[in-house]
């Protein structure tokens, strides 16, 4: 019972904790979009896809440990987690250099000095979340809640700067990510000081960082390929349409990412080993199924009330969104992966990465140019399919092996 007791306590502060990070996320752009024109709207969102790329290699799934066995693994290993992410977020700075240059020489130098700033800051900025994760794998759910309410707030503020003071990229993007950067600074010192000394071994490092390339491609379908689709968007129909569908795609994007989250929160821990994830598939896919349905039905809502309201500069995005559901429909499917990390499928998990992301570059790269921006609403949805299919048939090969 008590158990019974606590799983409910901790999913009700995953839900509140949810709905604060999608707030934040919601009104930040409603600020980008509403004080900036479509041009530098767009820029500023391909800048963060690019760099929401590069960062994919920072090994975002280290955060998901962090979520399971903060206080087992102790304030060392957060630490060296903390430092392992920031060094391969270099990666990210390495990578808009690169950018920065190359617009430069084409003579773009929004685009130019967007980059410059953006690459400076996103090691940083990238673990925004992480201080918040810490305080979930440390059970103290009320001093999360606090938290993220701050850290979102200090990325709206920066927005509200950014867009008021420059009507720039670069000086967007230096208060946006700068503000950002110096709140999950402070708010990582604070939370670590709360992680007990226990110490890990050599062998838990290993596996820490096993586990984090698994969990990492976990989060591609909702973190890796969204962004490289934007950036298809972007150069084959130009930042105006890719402001349009970054306003028609958010309603699927929040619920995606609600989804992801449950999947951490609730789902990871019932799938530590094979054995369990056996016992809990069933279960859980006809819980996701569910809440689906219902996710569904609030994203409808979402776009015929929400959406005009506070995008009405947008209003040729509405139809779109509507068709972009249907992308949702195949996401409960996304527990198979826990399932492959649980049985320590790690060829099968790099196979499935590489397929979903060729599948993803070849339609998106056949529809765009062939229907434009409704191309790329049908690729996302067709992409979510096969996405969903590919892993299937994954996950069904990987237990005949067995």
């Amino acid at each position: 019972m008590k158990k019974l007791i606590r799983s409910v306590y901790e999913i009700k502060w995953a839900i509140v904790n949810q709905i604060i990070l999608s707030i934040g996320a919601f009104g930040t752009i409603v600020i980008l979009s509403r004080f900036l024109n479509r041009d530098i709207f767009g820029e500023i969102r391909y800048i963060a896809a690019i760099l929401a790329i590069l960062s994919f290699f920072s090994l975002p799934g280290a955060s998901s440990i962090v979520i399971q066995s903060a206080s087992a693994i102790g304030k060392k290993r957060v630490v060296q987690i903390i430092k392992d992410q920031l060094q391969w977020g270099l990666i990210a700075t390495a990578g808009a250099l690169v950018f920065s240059l190359f617009y430069f020489l084409k003579g773009n130098v929004g685009l130019g000095y967007g980059f410059l700033v953006g690459g400076f800051f996103a090691p940083i900025a990238n673990l925004y979340q992480m201080p918040g994760h810490l305080l979930a794998g440390l059970k103290h759910f009320k001093s999360k809640t606090f938290v993220d309410t701050a850290i979102m707030s200090a990325i709206i503020l920066g927005a509200i700067l950014g867009t008021l003071l420059t009507h720039n990229v670069p000086g967007t993007l230096l208060f946006y990510f700068g503000i950002q950067s110096i709140a999950t600074l402070t708010f990582l010192f604070y939370t670590v000081k709360k992680t007990p000394d226990n110490d890990a071994t050599d062998a838990d490092e290993i596996l820490d960082i096993t586990h984090s390339r698994q969990l990492t491609i976990f989060q591609a379908p909702f973190t890796l390929l969204p962004a490289l689709e934007k950036v298809f968007i972007f150069l084959l129909l130009g930042p105006s349409a890719f402001a349009v569908f970054t306003i028609a795609v958010l309603p699927i994007e929040h619920m995606r990412s609600a989804f992801r989250n449950l999947l951490q929160f609730s789902v990871l821990p019932h799938f530590e080993n094979e054995a369990k994830a056996t016992l809990s598939l069933k279960k859980w896919l006809t819980t996701a199924s569910i809440l689906t349905v219902g996710g569904i039905a609030v994203l409808i809502i979402f776009i015929k009330i929400i959406l005009p309201i506070f995008f009405p500069q947008y209003i040729e995005a509405m139809p779109f969104g509507h068709i972009l559901i249907l992308a949702i429909i195949p996401v409960p499917l996304q527990i198979l992966t826990l399932a492959l990390i649980a049985s320590r499928k790690i060829k099968d998990l790099f196979l499935y990465a590489g397929s979903l992301t060729t599948v993803n570059i070849v339609t998106f790269m056949a529809l765009i140019p062939l229907f434009g921006l409704m191309g790329a609403v049908v690729a996302k949805v067709v992409t979510e399919f096969f996405t969903a299919a590919l892993l299937g048939v994954f996950y069904k090969n990987s237990k005949k092996i067995t």
